[in-house]
């Protein structure tokens, strides 16, 4: 009887509707998010706080860090080729299983196991570069338009804001135990060459999670026709003609470009500050991500219904107008100051759950059914170059400032300044610029309605 009540309950949750594996559709929705569930987790441990530690812990210093990080965006400039390419594969299972285990195995495999061979730190950068773009030019050739197959699983309406919550809730409550679990195990072994034996092994458990999800994703649902709305030869320039004809989807990628460009100014130098210039815990790091992940249970229905009520572009002003608020206090988080860092980490989890929803919803709001591989090329290429700025001006910027030795700018109030601070007060004038133009755009959508 209990199990009887416990499968009609099931039944009738918009989880089982959006999920069950009765029908193509929803297979595919389980598939993708069988794949979210495992990459989330896996890229814990090869992005972020491990792979600044990573880097750091094998000689690579703040400005090679930024280095390293913005090489893989020179690469989706490829990604120009990609629909005339694509177009001659009908099918593409095959080429995209390929490119998955030829991607993570250059930017997560070698890139693993070459410190064990390579011990000069400049050579290191070298072969760490040379990885990256090698995995990142076939990623961008062919795995960019992965999405052009998945897409056509994603719900219409507002199943699709429950379709994206139950993704960050499942992910992010995953992610965040396992990057939480690894975390203490890193700090308890901190100053140990042990701690490096961690981060490699929480590497390569990383890459076997990520080719498993990636074959779940590719291999088990069905590939529908990659539909177009010409059948001439795919022209390079129509991978900027045809998006740009789309007025309101341009209206809200550009957005997410600007707020790209700003994320990435010091998405990897900050953490490097944390961990090496402040000492903090690897654990402290994820306070933001574990208030994110319980937030996500309780708060995600609240910003469904707030989201549904403004409008994209009305909860992207709230979202960025409360990050902006948060950052001024950043701009003093030292070693003497963590209580800040503390009370900045939990509010800005608080916030990033509508900030998921919001930011998951951008690309597809304004998507056609038609030329799927043109926009997506069209606006990958935009955000990475977009992240790509941010990330030069950002590393720029540091290396003007930084001192060899790593020590402070100056000291006021009690507290020390260093360069990573001063690059947060930057990116505040970035945020209240934008800020500005999406009340502008918001007061011109409340007048046109």
């Amino acid at each position: 009887m209990f199990s009887l009540r416990y499968r009609t309950r099931l039944r009738d949750t918009d989880f089982y509707r959006l999920y069950n594996l009765k029908d193509e559709k929803s297979c595919g929705r389980a598939m993708i998010l069988a794949n979210a569930v495992f990459y989330s987790i896996g890229s814990i441990f090869i992005s972020g706080t491990f792979q600044t530690a990573f880097l750091a812990n094998h000689g690579i210093d703040i400005v090679r860090v930024g280095i390293i990080t913005f090489l893989p965006y020179f690469c989706s400039l490829i990604s120009l080729l990609a629909p005339k390419f694509l177009s001659r594969f009908p099918r593409r299972r095959w080429l995209l299983l390929l490119n998955l285990f030829f991607y993570f195995g250059c930017t997560v495999l070698a890139t693993t196991i070459m410190p064990l061979f390579v011990q000069d730190p400049g050579a290191r950068t070298f072969w760490f570069g040379f990885f990256l773009v090698l995995g990142n030019i076939s990623h961008a050739l062919i795995g960019s338009c992965t999405n052009a197959w998945n897409v056509k699983f994603l719900p219409e309406g507002r199943d699709r804001n429950i379709y994206f919550s139950v993704s960050n809730i499942v992910t992010n409550v995953l992610s965040t135990a396992a990057a939480i679990g690894a975390a203490l195990a890193a700090d308890a072994l901190a100053g140990s060459s042990r701690q490096n034996t961690i981060l490699f092994w929480l590497r390569i458990a990383a890459f076997v999670m990520i080719i498993i999800g990636g074959c779940l994703q590719i291999l088990v649902p069905k590939e529908y026709p990659y539909e177009r709305s010409s059948e001439s030869a795919v022209r390079l320039r129509d991978v900027f003609v045809v998006p740009l004809r789309n007025k309101k989807f341009l209206q809200t990628v550009f957005i997410s470009y600007l707020w790209g460009f700003i994320g990435a100014v010091n998405a990897s130098t900050w953490i490097y500050y944390l961990l090496n210039t402040v000492k903090m815990p690897y654990v402290m790091t994820y306070i933001a991500s574990i208030v994110t992940a319980i937030g996500s249970i309780f708060l995600l229905p609240v910003c469904r219904r707030l989201y549904n009520h403004t409008g994209w572009h009305k909860m992207m002003l709230i979202n960025v107008s409360t990050v902006l608020v948060l950052d001024c206090f950043a701009v003093f988080i030292t070693a003497k100051t963590l209580w800040i860092f503390v009370i900045y980490s939990i509010l800005s989890g608080l916030n990033q759950v509508c900030m998921q929803l919001t930011t998951s919803n951008t690309f597809y709001l304004h998507l056609p059914d038609r030329d799927t591989d043109h926009y997506i090329i069209f606006n990958n290429l935009l955000a990475n170059i977009a992240a790509l700025l941010g990330s030069v001006f950002g590393t720029w910027f540091l290396s003007l400032l930084e001192k060899p030795d790593g020590s402070r700018l100056f000291t006021a109030a009690g507290l020390d300044f260093y360069p990573s601070q001063l690059l947060v007060a930057v990116k505040l004038v970035m945020m209240a610029a934008l800020v500005v133009y999406l009340r502008r755009l918001d007061s011109k959508n409340r007048q046109a309605g």
